[in-house]
């Protein structure tokens, strides 16, 4: 009996579905993401944490990134920073790529590899220093790192529990708060949570320090916009790229049809892509989207998010675990070799 070739054979859309976070933030993985070696190690967390799960729901935990990004820009200290010594203002995107690497190493890389990547953190952190409102900042500043941990994971944590289909259970979201606080605390921050009950007042602490003035405030609004537009101008760029990979899946019925395909479908993409610009806002808690002098519109958001769903649900059964995940399990699966488990003792 012959084989019979499944459905998509060689013309699986995994490839390009995995593709479109990575279309949207105009990166791949950076040159420290190694998910390999060595053999058995589980890395800080495991296959079997919740973080392995948020993580591995790109889609949902990139836009839920943004909120954190966003978010993160209502701390003058940071904003003013980070506006100081890094891309965020040329480069949006282009910044939460990278913060995405840093995410996806320390979440699935072995143990040695993530230690690697912090190390590189902490390193670029020391020269980073400046002055605002009379006081003088670094970027290793404890209650900075905490800062920037917990809007950033707990972005990707509400992406995923909003938009995954598929949330944690509370007792899962410790476990989630928990497994990550190591990571937070090797980059040097204190007080880390561990839990939501920690998160909550971790939140009610630090509000009363957020854009303390008009011109704090002005300048968080300003770069929210800047951030929106920026996510705002790449609707055009992923119906452009999207539908031509589209198109490419078709491409052994010919040109004409493959030409048709990917033209038909390029609206449909435009269209999913403008509506996660209203989802990313409607994930904005309202203290947030007040301080940042952005007016969410529910009617809006409320349907968008429930398309946003749908589309993910489809991409759940679509997608699989992205090929970063796909490594690591095979890494945790494999047996420790001889020279490794001596390494390891040493």
């Amino acid at each position: 009996m012959s084989s019979i070739e499944p459905v998509w054979g060689r013309y699986s859309p995994r490839p390009l579905i995995h593709g479109l976070p990575v279309l949207i933030l105009d990166a791949g993985y950076l040159p420290w993401e190694s998910y390999d070696e060595p053999a058995g190690d589980q890395g800080y967390t495991g296959p079997d944490s919740p973080a392995w799960r948020v993580l591995g729901h790109q889609p949902a935990a990139l836009l839920g990134g943004v909120v954190g990004l966003l978010i993160g820009t209502l701390h003058p200290v940071v904003l003013r920073g980070t506006l100081e010594h890094t891309e965020l203002e040329r480069d949006p995107l282009g910044r939460l790529a990278r913060t995405a690497g840093f995410v996806r190493a320390t979440t699935y890389a072995a143990g040695p590899v993530s230690d690697q990547v912090i190390e590189v953190v902490n390193r670029m952190h020391v020269p980073v220093s400046g002055t605002i409102n009379g006081r003088d900042y670094n970027a290793a500043d404890p209650d900075l790192i905490t800062w920037v941990h917990v809007t950033i994971w707990g972005g990707f944590l509400d992406g995923y529990q909003r938009l995954s289909g598929r949330a944690l259970a509370p007792d899962d979201v410790d476990r989630y708060w928990a497994d990550i606080a190591p990571i937070g605390e090797k980059l040097g921050g204190t007080a880390v949570p561990r839990n939501r009950a920690a998160v909550e007042a971790y939140w009610h602490t630090v509000r009363g320090e957020l854009a303390e003035s008009a011109a704090d405030r002005a300048a968080a609004r300003a770069e929210a916009a800047w951030i929106l537009h920026e996510v705002g101008s790449w609707h055009g760029t992923v119906a452009r790229d999207g539908a031509r990979r589209v198109g490419e899946l078709f491409a052994r019925f010919g040109r004409p049809v493959s030409a048709t395909v990917a033209a038909l479908s390029r609206f449909p993409i435009w269209y999913c892509a403008n509506i996660l610009l209203r989802v990313i806002v409607g994930m904005l808690p309202g203290w947030a989207a007040a301080e940042l002098g952005i007016t969410p519109r529910r009617w809006l958001d409320a349907p968008a998010r429930l398309i946003t769903r749908v589309v993910f649900f489809v991409y759940d059964r679509a997608a699989g675990d992205p090929e970063h995940v796909l490594r690591a399990r095979r890494r945790c699966r494999r047996q420790p070799t001889t020279e490794t488990t001596e390494s390891a003792a040493a």
